[in-house]
């Protein structure tokens, strides 16, 4: 891969790839991004450019994004920044900066492991088989996964107050 194909698989998955990231992380978004296309460049000569890139990125990106779980956050997750608002939220479409406050917050407290599956889903329209690949584990765990996150997500919305019967 030379860099003319670096930079075009750049363009591809960059916007995607960070949605996801700041779906991940809000305050380490773009330490996450630079570090997973910086892991693609330096692996360049040993990944398969015909290839699915796009798992190969969201594979590398989630497994920085748990070494780096180790490390303490300098960010609470309640703090979000605006930019997060303007991105495309799961399944919802909300109006209000309001509820696009607390659907975030209550994404952000979701459990990792359902966070990410709802995240590859909604936000990066991955299907069930692709995110099953990218976190190696099988498609009935990604299906129970997303069903439990729905599930959770809705008891946080209600308990917030916001009304879940036009979802």
């Amino acid at each position: 891969m030379d860099f003319a194909d670096f930079s075009l698989l750049v363009e591809q998955h960059g916007a995607a790839l960070y949605r996801f990231c700041v779906r991940l992380s809000a305050g380490d978004a773009d330490d996450l991004y630079q570090e997973t296309f910086l892991r693609l460049w330096e692996r360049r000569r040993r990944v398969d450019a015909g290839g699915n890139i796009r798992s190969y990125l969201f594979t590398t990106c989630i497994n920085l994004f748990r070494s780096a779980r180790r490390r303490p956050t300098p960010l609470p997750l309640d703090e979000l920044p605006d930019r997060v608002s303007t991105l495309p939220l799961p399944d919802v479409q909300l109006e209000r900066d309001d509820e696009i406050a607390l659907l975030q917050r209550c994404i952000a407290a979701l459990p990792e492991k359902m966070r990410v599956v709802l995240v590859l889903h909604y936000t990066n329209d991955c299907k069930v088989g692709q995110i099953a690949r990218i976190l190696k584990i099988p498609p009935g765990t990604v299906k129970s996964r997303l069903h439990k996150a729905r599930a959770l997500l809705k008891q946080q919305l209600e308990a917030s107050g916001y009304d879940t019967t036009t979802l």
